[in-house]
């Protein structure tokens, strides 16, 4: 589905308010959210797209024309679903930058109490427009690199999470020495 931002930002607030809306009602909550919010080109745009429809009896002839806003736009199937997709995605990414920073977190705490491992985190590999092949590993100074846990995958980095939570202090305890007590 290629949309601008406008067009997307404006399926993403129908999809939010259950699938329908009343634009005609300016202090309806997508006032100041978005741009051409009453504007019946961004309408009739997403109605020849297949994305809205509007179930009252206005052509889009009548509805390039004028400023006579519909009393109602709903998505359609293929829009409901485009948008379902969409929000998986989205809880993926966030419960993946989720990791990512808890991940980031332990590293910086082992790193105050190893600081003779050096650890790091990060990746190697590419993420391109055509795939992910990177792989996530928390480095070390003492050649040692511990992951490969493949791409932005929330459930590689959940387990990459897991595992550095359970086993890298110990390990750290026995390559490094000293307590294994957490601070």
């Amino acid at each position: 589905m290629e949309l601008d931002t406008t067009q997307f930002n404006y399926l993403k607030l129908v999809w939010q308010n259950g699938g329908t809306l009343d634009p005609s009602k300016p202090e309806r909550i997508f006032n100041g959210h978005i741009d051409g919010k009453n504007n019946p080109y961004l309408w009739n745009f997403l109605v020849r797209k297949g994305l809205l429809s509007t179930p009252d009896e206005m052509t889009r002839e009548r509805l390039w024309s004028s400023t006579v806003f519909p009393s109602l736009v709903e998505l359609t199937d293929e829009a409901k679903k485009a948008m379902s997709e969409f929000c998986k995605r989205e809880e993926l990414e966030r419960k993946s930058m989720e990791y990512y920073y808890k991940i980031h977190a332990l590293v910086e705490e082992l790193n105050v109490k190893f600081p003779e491992a050096g650890l790091s985190f990060g990746y190697i590999g590419n993420y391109e427009r055509w795939g992910d092949d990177t792989s996530w590993y928390i480095f070390s100074n003492l050649n040692h690199r511990w992951g490969g846990y493949p791409g932005a995958n929330p459930k590689s980095m959940e387990k990459m999470y897991n595992w550095a939570w359970m086993e890298l202090e110990t390990r750290l305890t026995n390559i490094c020495g000293g307590s294994n007590e957490r601070a």
